[in-house]
């Protein structure tokens, strides 16, 4: 069995991890993340080389650097951006784009399903089509937009399910 296929079940159960603690919680631990970043880095090492090593972290640095603003505006909480740091540590910058686009269709889909299920939590029995449509509008606009937390780390475990896939096969 090849190590990458063994780091890359790690990296997953340890994603799972993540995402099981920010639905639970809505916090994910620092010392899981390190834990994380620590075998990513020495998986790179290992498998590519300590020359790819320098590259993983300027990539890293960078996604840092991208995410540091909606972080800052709130847009991302911190574990998010620490979570996306950790894949670029651990992944190609190649399988990293690509996980990139999962995560965010992932995230996307995420916040969709999130958002219907707080809009049928509020919802009355419309009777027409357009009272149902005034009905999604007010919804749209009296959701507490400000207050929803998404628990991203389910979406940057489920971006990383076809790029583990991608790897072991």
């Amino acid at each position: 069995m090849d190590i990458s296929v063994v780091g890359g079940g790690a990296l997953g159960i340890g994603l799972f991890m993540a995402a099981w603690k920010d639905i639970r919680y809505r916090r994910v631990p620092n010392a899981l993340i390190v834990v994380l970043a620590v075998m990513g880095t020495l998986m790179t090492a290992f498998v590519q080389g300590g020359a790819s090593l320098l590259q993983q972290f300027a990539v890293a640095f960078a996604v840092f650097l991208a995410l540091w603003v909606p972080w800052r505006k709130g847009w991302l909480g911190a574990a998010d951006v620490k979570l996306h740091v950790v894949m670029a540590l651990w992944l190609s910058p190649s399988h990293f784009l690509w996980w990139f686009l999962y995560c965010g269709l992932a995230g996307g889909f995420l916040a969709l399903l999130l958002w219907q299920w707080l809009s049928v939590r509020q919802m009355t029995v419309p009777f027409t089509i357009r009272h149902s449509m005034a009905w999604w509008w007010s919804s749209l606009r009296s959701l507490p937009w400000t207050e929803v937390k998404v628990p991203y780390a389910v979406a940057i475990f489920c971006g990383y399910l076809p790029i583990y896939w991608d790897i072991s096969y």
